[in-house]
């Protein structure tokens, strides 16, 4: 599994679109030449192979305090069915690391082409790469409701994306 999860995602060829979903617009922004509106709500970068599929939809909050970060990674195959979805997230305050370290928390999916889960991981570590005990861990940062989507078509909409 994880060497189809390898080749699929850094074998190809990539283009990366990058889009900005700002306050009060009800549709997502192209964001061209680096320049970014103001109000961000979510960033998204969308990353296509060498034949124009979506491969890869990167969707990420916008934290204005900068005390924490979270991906979300959509991974899709060239029929635009997901494969795998991977939540990532970084935060400080959480009274579980050591000198105010930041924790890093990843849970990945895997799923067959019936939409079936087949694989999960869980992780949480200090910068450092150090094992972290979730019990002993505040996750004050996990308030975002997030969507796993089946198909890339349902990502773009769900995120407000529209690529024509």
């Amino acid at each position: 599994m994880d060497k189809f999860f390898n080749h699929a995602v850094k074998s190809r060829n990539k283009q990366i679109m990058v889009w900005a979903k700002v306050k009060g617009k009800p549709i997502a922004i192209k964001v061209n030449n680096g320049k970014w509106p103001d109000n961000i709500e979510y960033s998204y970068n969308l990353i296509t192979d060498t034949v124009n599929h979506t491969t890869l939809v990167l969707a990420s909050p916008y934290s204005e305090s900068g005390d924490w970060d979270i991906d979300y990674l959509y991974y899709f195959d060239a029929n635009g069915k997901l494969f795998s979805f991977e939540r990532r997230t970084g935060f400080f305050n959480s009274e579980c690391t050591t000198d105010d370290d930041a924790a890093h928390e990843t849970i990945t999916y895997y799923y067959n082409s019936q939409f079936k889960q087949i694989r999960k991981f869980y992780r949480l570590q200090d910068s450092k790469g150090r094992n972290l005990i979730k019990s002993k861990c505040i996750l004050n940062y996990d308030f975002t409701d997030y969507k796993i989507y089946k198909t890339l078509n349902d990502c773009l909409k769900g995120n407000h994306i529209n690529i024509q």
